[in-house]
């Protein structure tokens, strides 16, 4: 389980920067400063880990794990976007 925890964990991560990095600048917001992403990330990290644990408990249900070995980005979102909004307009 911990290595679908890790692989899982590292497009969340991905995720979030993207969206504070590139996403505000689609939105005309000026991108996050690193220090600020990584303040995101440790606030919002109980909620993360709760994320990780729900989508490896669905998986396993549905006897998919396998497929968490190279997740789909939009598979993940699905879970993600429904516990943390990151479309953060400041921190």
């Amino acid at each position: 389980m911990e290595e679908y925890y890790n692989i899982i964990q590292k497009i969340i991560i991905i995720m979030i920067t993207n969206d504070l990095t590139i996403g505000r600048c689609d939105d005309d917001l000026p991108p996050l400063p690193i220090n600020e992403i990584e303040d995101f990330i440790k606030n919002n990290n109980s909620t993360i880990q709760k994320v990780i644990k729900i989508i490896i408990e669905d998986y396993e249900k549905d006897n998919d794990l396998e497929l968490l070995k190279n997740p789909e980005f939009d598979r993940i979102g699905e879970y993600l976007y429904e516990y943390i909004d990151t479309r953060v307009k400041f921190l």
